[in-house]
């Protein structure tokens, strides 16, 4: 099993073989797009000198004229590639009269749900022995909330064919598949098999030495004359939200152009106790500023951090990235600081 940071790196290392597109955009359509390109500015901000002040006849001029460029000065960088824009980034280039920008087209993601036992969760009632499907549509709301779109392909069944003919189908478009289920090793995993056989994907790890998350897997491959992509998730939903966020979204905001992390990683005081794992452990939990010490303090409302229980991901905007546990080291006390990956602003 590969350390979660040897994971990442085999997955970045790979994206660089992804061949990145340019489109151009006026910049009001240009929001949550990352430059390919540093933007200068053809005018000067001011375009001519300017009062500061509403009126001031009886003052001194000078002190109270803004200079022709004492803002922004022609041909002046305002931006640099790789930035990704906001409504901030657009106002500044709406002021100096940049019309469209090159940003990176954004990667093109479809979601695919697995296995013979899982149903579409509207369905009602539930027909005996079957599981509502709630990573597929959650994976997309995930996406979209970080401005992705993506594609639905629908629940797939454990059977090789209709598995061969979705991957052809889905990847026609896609650059990238994030399917969950399937993954473990008890499952008829098709999945791998049919990639690997069938279309020739490389599988670069299959196992992940995290909790919860360990079935996660990474392949790629060449198809339609591109390099496409694949994850896949585990089956259990907590440990699919867990991993979209620990594996998939830094990849695809690498995708884009952004070599940042998307996910700010800041360290917190836990309000109780928590027994360690064998494994290192991604806690759900909720952080807050506390006013008085000015310190961040993460509480975990959930103590059941069972992978298949949804509960514990209500009010989520942190995961704690708790060590493994050792003979020296069992548990986590209350008061103790830990670092944490802010997956949300605001709940």
């Amino acid at each position: 099993m590969l350390p979660v940071d040897e994971a990442l790196k085999v997955i970045f290392e790979e994206l660089k073989t992804y061949e990145k597109q340019s489109v151009l955009l006026p910049v009001d359509s240009a929001n949550d797009h990352v430059l390919t390109e540093p933007v200068y500015s053809p005018e000067p901000l001011p375009a001519f000198a300017a009062s500061i002040k509403d009126g001031y006849a009886l003052l001194m001029v000078t002190d109270f004229e803004r200079q022709i460029g004492c803002d922004v000065a022609m041909g002046e960088c305002i931006l640099s590639a790789g930035f990704r824009l906001t409504s901030s980034e657009t106002s500044v280039l709406n002021s100096v009269g940049v019309r469209d920008v090159k940003v990176a087209k954004k990667p093109s993601i479809g979601i695919v749900s697995t296995g013979d036992e899982i149903c579409e969760h509207s369905i009602n009632p539930l027909p005996y022995g079957k599981v509502r499907d709630t990573n597929r549509p959650m994976l997309i709301s995930l996406m979209r909330e970080h401005g992705f779109g993506a594609d639905d392909f629908g629940i797939v069944p454990d059977e090789p064919d209709s598995i061969l003919a979705l991957f052809k189908m889905a990847f026609k478009s896609a650059d990238v598949i994030i399917s969950s289920g399937g993954m473990s090793m008890g499952d008829r995993d098709l999945l791998k098999e049919v990639l690997m056989q069938d279309l020739g994907f490389k599988l670069h790890f299959g196992r992940v030495f995290m909790k919860p998350g360990k079935p996660t897997a990474f392949m790629s491959g060449y198809m339609y004359d591109r390099k496409k992509f694949f994850f896949g998730l585990p089956g259990n939903p907590v440990s699919a939200w867990v991993t979209a966020h620990v594996c998939v979204l830094p990849a695809l905001f690498r995708m884009e152009g952004q070599h940042c992390d998307p996910f700010p990683i800041v360290s917190v005081t836990v309000d109780s106790s928590y027994d360690l794992d064998p494994r290192p452990e991604y806690v759900r939990a909720f952080y807050s500023a506390d006013g008085g010490t000015k310190s961040w303090h993460a509480k975990i409302f959930d103590h059941n951090q069972s992978s298949s229980r949804l509960m514990s991901i209500r009010h989520t905007n942190m995961l704690l990235m708790l060590p493994q546990w050792t003979v020296e080291r069992t548990k986590i006390n209350a008061g103790e600081i830990v670092q944490g990956i802010i997956v949300r602003l605001h709940v």
